[in-house]
């Protein structure tokens, strides 16, 4: 699970393996966890029966 899109439609955007593999590795994962950490996202943790989380902290960003 590399982002909330993924645990949200339980859809792999980008597989290794089948599509269907995918979608029954995050189903098994969604059914044991109650905390997430996405490879490109926050923390994210299941409050009642939906996922949420806490939004990034923002940070400037100076581009010269």
């Amino acid at each position: 699970i590399k982002y909330p899109k993924e645990v949200m439609t339980g859809t792999p955007d980008l597989v290794f393996d089948t599509v269907e593999h995918g979608r029954e590795t995050i189903a098994d994962i969604l059914d044991r966890a109650d905390r997430i950490v996405p490879g490109h996202f926050v923390e994210m943790r299941r409050d009642g029966g939906a996922w949420t989380w806490d939004q990034a902290a923002s940070f400037d960003l100076r581009v010269r």
